[in-house]
């Protein structure tokens, strides 16, 4: 019965002293630094050629983290943790996940087509972990999310069980674009679809509205483009009649993302852990954390011979980092290289790397 439990968050990643690392003295400074700026250029006229090709709402840059020159500085690294279960994450170490308002979020897609599998019950591991990765890469590919693909390095990686991580906090607060969370599990054999916030010790609460100090401010291309995004989304709903409640919830928490967008207006996260988990938790400040719900998912139930995770959710730092720090602990023995590597890829003489979506960060 091979299962996927599906996350959908604001996502950061918690960073640790490193202090075995040490920036090493460069002798040619000018020189690295012209080619940072003369690479700067070329990556800004490529996303402005991108951006002037259809209205679309605005979408904070990726992070990029200042450079140290002094020789000695000590930086941070991101923690990181043993997976329990075969964990795909869909953005590159240190960026965030983009996609677009105008069409649903890749996990819908991502849940309605493993639904509509009906795998037999004894499929190989591989072949299940290579059939979630085509489906997520066959939903990225989408001509409506192309768009996104400019904004961020939305990298799918499967972290087999076993391997390292990162570590992520999850459902935190938004300081910027509303996004629509979800905790959902398919079953891939019978097509089962269910919300599965509880199996992790999450709770739904009632989110509280705040307006961020500077609002997202959107010219009148973005805004249209907004109005649209929000008319499909409207109409959408109306065929939804007799659908799954799993689809018509989201297409409604879709269309509240848009109002909330337009208006300005950023949410707590509607998930929390649960009372007793808080105090628990309390170290963390009661901030969720991927190794946690892991955790708690394995002991109610979460089986890593026949489940598998996927993260929709940004991967930049909680705190800001000196260039050049270690952007992950995987180990390619462990876990599997990026899949569908962005826009950035180069060949080299050894191998040939193929190029191969939420207007708003998560």
């Amino acid at each position: 019965m091979p299962r996927a439990f599906v996350f959908s968050s604001h996502g950061s990643m918690p960073m640790i002293d490193d202090e075995s690392f040490v920036m090493p003295e460069s002798p040619d400074v000018s020189r690295k630094s012209a080619s940072r700026k003369s690479a700067s250029k070329k990556s800004a006229s490529k996303k402005s050629a991108a951006q002037s090709a259809e209205p679309l709402p605005a979408v904070p840059p990726p992070f990029h983290a200042p450079v140290f020159a002094s020789t000695g500085a000590k930086i941070k690294k991101p923690d990181s943790f043993e997976s329990p279960v075969d964990t795909f994450t869909t953005a590159k170490c240190g960026y965030p996940f983009c996609a677009d308002l105008r069409c649903d979020a890749p996990y819908v897609g991502l849940v309605h087509n493993l639904s509509q599998l009906h795998l037999p019950p004894h499929v190989p591991k591989d072949t299940v972990r290579e059939i979630i990765k085509q489906t997520m890469l066959g939903i990225r590919h989408d001509p409506r999310q192309v768009h996104a693909l400019t904004k961020a390095e939305n990298k799918i990686r499967c972290h087999k069980k076993g391997s390292p991580m990162t570590e992520l906090f999850l459902f935190d607060p938004s300081h910027e674009l509303p996004i629509v969370e979800s905790v959902t599990m398919v079953d891939m054999e019978t097509g089962e679809i269910q919300d599965a916030h509880s199996m992790f010790g999450l709770v739904e609460k009632h989110a509280s509205i705040s307006r961020p100090h500077t609002a997202v401010q959107f010219d009148d291309d973005g805004m249209a483009g907004l109005q649209y995004a929000k008319q499909r989304a409207e109409w959408d709903l109306h065929t939804l009649q007799g659908a799954h409640p799993f689809y018509v919830k989201m297409k409604k928490n879709h269309i509240e993302t848009i109002d909330d967008t337009i208006a300005g207006v950023l949410k707590e996260s509607k998930f929390e852990y649960s009372p007793e988990l808080k105090a628990l938790k309390a170290k963390h400040g009661g901030r969720v954390k991927l190794s946690d719900l892991l955790k708690i998912g394995k002991h109610n139930g979460l089986n890593p011979e026949t489940d598998y995770v996927v993260v929709y959710a940004c991967r930049v730092p909680d705190e800001r980092v000196p260039s050049g720090a270690p952007t992950s602990p995987r180990n390619s023995s462990d876990s599997e290289r990026s899949v569908g590597g962005g826009t950035r890829s180069k060949p080299t003489k050894q191998r040939c790397r193929t190029k191969t979506c939420k207007q708003r960060r998560h």
